[in-house]
């Protein structure tokens, strides 16, 4: 694959400024303007332009971690990126023997580009027309009252054992971390704490400890004696009109989401919640269930006392309605 002319990575620069940052905006408009040109891949207008921010010049830089980039691999990264578009589950070693370069060059490709680890539920196709229609009404009420993402209550579940978190929603895609890195596993002494939380008006809510063993039963009757107690503090004075009003007893506002499992995009925001404390929780080694609770618990309380990281959190869950509506209900993750 030839390399872009100095005069087309131009016109990828001012594209890009013209599309605000928006990576598929300037893919589409670069598109309609150049029509007789290659089309580069979507990532490559974030690429050129950082490049040309931070090294002054169109050239990549001639070395990376003492190692010479050469035309070969500068030209085989689109291929790279475009594969990986295509096929996010493809490990690197297939990778490298389908495009016939190293291991090394995969890995760096993608560790230069937003590929980072990613879970996603799996979907079947009927899950698809739904959750656009969801979406489509979140963004329909969002569009009548600029606050309705406070007053959703967003909440999900997940297990911290003494090795890592684990959520019954998530399928494992791709992982740019070392997967040979030395860690101690299968301890004899195992232990898990089943964790709830939620995200309402700004507000984190929980965690909260929910019994060893988790039921239908259990749940129901968290959800009828224990969420009540949680939700006293938060200042719902400011929505609890609008909750009346909208979260009616036929589902949310009329919307029939009641039919099986619905895999939505809604608790992606306390997936990033569980993330976070992931990488705090385990920073060194959990030797008892009551620690692990403590460490929950206190990453929790730094999460609170930040209440502009939920704001944020929560207003993320726009940005992953459009991309939702924009991707026909399949996996969006990649487009964010």
């Amino acid at each position: 694959m030839a390399a872009f002319s100095y005069a087309e990575m131009t016109d990828f620069v001012l594209i890009y400024g013209r599309a605000f940052g928006n990576v598929h905006e300037a893919q589409r408009l670069y598109q309609e303007e150049f029509l007789g040109r290659r089309l580069p891949h979507h990532t490559t207008f974030s690429a050129i332009f950082q490049r040309l921010r931070e090294n002054g010049k169109f050239q990549p830089s001639t070395t990376d971690h003492g190692r010479e980039r050469t035309e070969h691999v500068i030209e085989v990264e689109p291929e790279i990126l475009e594969i990986v578009e295509e096929i996010p589950s493809i490990s690197i070693r297939r990778l490298s023997y389908r495009l016939g370069v190293s291991l090394f060059v995969v890995w760096r490709t993608l560790k230069g580009h937003p590929y980072h680890v990613q879970r996603v539920q799996s979907l079947k196709p009927e899950d698809l027309p739904r959750r656009v229609r969801f979406c489509e009404w979140l963004l329909q009420k969002i569009r009548v009252q600029s606050d309705f993402v406070q007053k959703l209550l967003i909440a999900d579940e997940a297990t911290f054992t003494r090795e890592g978190v684990f959520n019954s929603r998530n399928t494992y895609i791709w992982s740019d971390e070392n997967s040979h890195a030395i860690r101690e596993t299968h301890f004899q002494d195992r232990f898990s704490v089943n964790v709830w939380a939620g995200m309402v008006n700004n507000n984190l809510i929980g965690p909260y400890v929910l019994p060893p063993r988790l039921t239908a039963v259990a749940y129901l009757d968290f959800l009828n004696n224990d969420l009540g107690p949680l939700l006293e503090n938060v200042p719902l004075n400011k929505c609890g009109n609008g909750l009346t009003e909208t979260f009616q007893t036929n589902g949310l506002g009329g919307m029939d989401l009641c039919c099986g499992h619905l895999v939505l995009p809604i608790s992606i925001p306390v997936i990033f919640l569980w993330g976070y404390m992931k990488q705090v929780v385990y920073q060194t080694p959990v030797n008892t269930m009551q620690e692990l609770t403590n460490r929950i618990q206190n990453v929790a309380a730094q999460i609170r006392n930040n209440p502009d990281m939920v704001r944020r959190t929560q207003q993320s869950l726009i940005q992953r309605a459009e991309a939702c509506v924009q991707n026909r209900g399949r996996h969006f993750e990649n487009l964010l």
